[in-house]
């Protein structure tokens, strides 16, 4: 219907500015490399927008990979995590970021590079 479009449009617009003021944010912070936690819609959109702004893509994470593939990357298990080499790690849930964060620690990954 006319108001589910213009409320989607809404949501759009809005994600995709708070996209461009965190990728900007990365870019001031001079960051090089960048991992995904969670898969979804906004982790697309903020890809998109990621290509452009010079900062590498290095792998994509997730508590429960299974086969799952993102933008060409294959969605790996949290665990593997220390084995890759990044600036930061952008979490994409809407689940408590604090346990995804504990989570993270646990895998010896350093608070301040959490996003």
């Amino acid at each position: 219907t006319r108001n589910y479009m213009h409320y989607s449009l809404s949501l759009y617009k809005e994600l995709k500015q708070e996209t461009q003021k965190s990728i900007q944010k990365l870019v001031n912070e001079n960051i090089q490399k960048v991992v995904f936690y969670g898969v979804g819609e906004a982790t697309e959109i903020f890809y998109l927008y990621l290509k452009n702004s010079g900062i590498t893509l290095s792998a994509v994470f997730d508590l429960e990979p299974g086969d799952k593939k993102f933008m060409g990357f294959d969605v790996l298990d949290i665990e593997k995590i220390s084995q890759y080499d990044f600036d930061k790690v952008i979490i994409f849930s809407f689940k408590d970021k604090s346990q995804i964060k504990e989570k993270l620690v646990s895998f010896h990954v350093d608070e301040k590079k959490i996003f």
